[in-house]
């Protein structure tokens, strides 16, 4: 057997078994009428221009390694996917969780993330050459991904976004558990199904299944027990239910978690784990990932390569988060540093700590640059990106007086009567509209940069974006035109005005 038809073969079985576990809501041309968790997850995906990028990541590297992961591409691709699946463990974990814990589950879910977003890409390598084995241009080969990637952010992502909800309900029922009755002295813990037609039979037979808490049944049995499954676990006074025995609770969990593939593996053995206990979301076991327990710094096998890198990243964005809160905390002023003085305006320009000095950053800079040679005595301060919600408080100190917390402008002009915060733009001329609207949005003013042509034309152009409907419909005031790092400010015309 060759080695494309190898993969092919084990391609097959593994797209074979997830549709063992997630069952029709996974797969095309199929509806979720009579299906469990009916319509959740849907329209919940990663951006398309996101995938697209992650995709052209994979084209111009011609191979699929667990190298690719490091790319800025890709990672976006995780961090999107794995912040869907956050919003749904968020939206049913209503207790404090220790800080142990909710570091636990998001980087479970940040190494699921990972493993999904790595097993599409390594699906999509084997389509990147032609007949004639040479790479393909990228708009065929994207053409030629489509199914994949309609499979893996439409399908597959709907039937684990179903999965972290449930699994993190059962995260929630835990960790009350432990605080409501933490030696198990006066609850034992009762398995419930959801008591409808639509209950799998397997599971109909372990209601009312009645054991301590401390019982080794919950560590492989507690719910969800599979895809698309309801049964949860309730507390329930000792002395008004007797204890199940724990052989025969063991015999009718074990059917209930027991499918055969092709192979005839197991294929609902995975679900054999406790999510509060083991504070994760999805199974450990999982077909993207696999069994880690034997992987170690030294070892090469791809898939423990894979665990690598992503234990890697997911480190890295710990340590970002951290010191991003830390340098928040700072006073103010020390959260700041000058850049650069202009000896003719006085004016400055001051750069926080934690703006990454990129490509963004340089077209930032410009603009900033244009500012301080327009006006006198000012600051001009260039912005950082602050999108973590924990960090909201912090940022207000950042960014006082925004209208949306939630926006990032790129920069502040202070102590103007008319200008606060400024979006940097660079738009054809067509699309100076949109700027203005998006910057209005930001709840900032919109500053793009014009050649010599377009500033002849200068009021003509003003009086286009005064009348599109994009800059009515925000009730923008101003538009910034920056030409030869100067700064020109220009109100946008009302419909009554002249």
């Amino acid at each position: 057997m060759s080695g494309h038809h190898a993969l092919q073969t084990n391609l097959a079985y593994f797209h074979h078994t997830l549709r063992l576990l997630y069952g029709d809501v996974c797969c095309p041309h199929t509806t979720l009428s009579n299906q469990e968790g009916k319509g959740k997850g849907k329209n919940k995906k990663p951006k398309p221009k996101t995938i697209r990028k992650a995709y052209k990541a994979l084209h111009e590297e011609g191979k699929c390694t667990p190298d690719l992961l490091d790319k800025p591409a890709v990672q976006q691709l995780i961090t999107e996917t794995a912040a869907i699946f956050r919003k749904a463990a968020k939206d049913q974990i209503k207790i404090t969780m220790p800080e142990a814990a909710v570091k636990s589950i998001e980087n479970d879910i940040f190494i699921f993330s990972g493993f999904k977003t790595y097993a599409q890409l390594k699906e999509a390598a084997l389509l990147l050459l032609d007949e004639n084995k040479n790479i393909k241009p990228f708009y065929r080969f994207l053409n030629d991904v489509q199914n994949i990637i309609k499979t893996y952010n439409e399908h597959y992502l709907e039937a684990e976004y179903i999965f972290a909800t449930q699994s993190a309900m059962a995260v929630n029922e835990w960790l009350q558990f432990e605080e409501d009755d933490p030696e198990g002295k006066r609850y034992n813990l009762q398995y419930r199904t959801a008591n409808d037609d639509k209950v799998r039979d397997t599971h109909r037979a372990m209601e009312g299944i009645t054991l301590p808490a401390n019982s080794p049944f919950w560590d492989k049995y507690y719910p969800p027990n599979g895809w698309r499954c309801r049964c949860r676990v309730v507390q329930v006074l000792k002395k008004d239910y007797p204890e199940t025995d724990l052989k025969e609770a063991e015999k009718i969990a074990d059917k209930a978690t027991t499918q055969l593939n092709k192979k005839g593996e197991n294929v609902l053995e995975i679900f054999r784990f406790n999510p509060g206990k083991q504070k994760v979301i999805f199974p450990p076991n999982h077909p993207y990932r696999g069994d880690l327990s034997q992987c170690s710094p030294d070892s090469r096998s791809e898939r423990c390569k894979v665990a690598q890198n992503l234990n890697k990243s997911a480190e890295n964005k710990r340590k970002k988060l951290d010191k991003e809160k830390e340098i928040l905390s700072f006073p103010i002023k020390q959260q700041w540093e000058e850049f650069e003085h202009n000896p003719e305006t006085k004016s400055k320009i001051l750069v926080h700590k934690l703006v990454n000095r990129n490509d963004e950053f340089k077209k930032n800079m410009e603009f900033a640059k244009a500012y301080a040679n327009t006006f006198f005595d000012k600051q001009i301060f260039i912005n950082p990106e602050i999108t973590k919600k924990e960090h909201l408080q912090l940022k207000k100190r950042v960014y006082p007086d925004l209208k949306n917390i939630l926006k990032n402008p790129d920069l502040r002009l202070n102590n103007h009567p008319d200008i606060s915060y400024i979006d940097t733009k660079q738009r054809p001329e067509g699309q100076f509209n949109k700027a203005v609207e998006k910057a209005t949005i930001q709840g900032a003013v919109a500053v793009v940069k014009i050649n010599d042509d377009q500033f002849k034309r200068l009021d003509d152009i003003v009086e286009r974006i005064s009348k599109s409907n994009d800059v009515k419909k925000v009730n923008a005031k101003y538009v910034h035109f920056m030409h030869k790092n100067k700064i020109i400010i220009k109100k946008i015309k009302k419909p009554d005005e002249d």
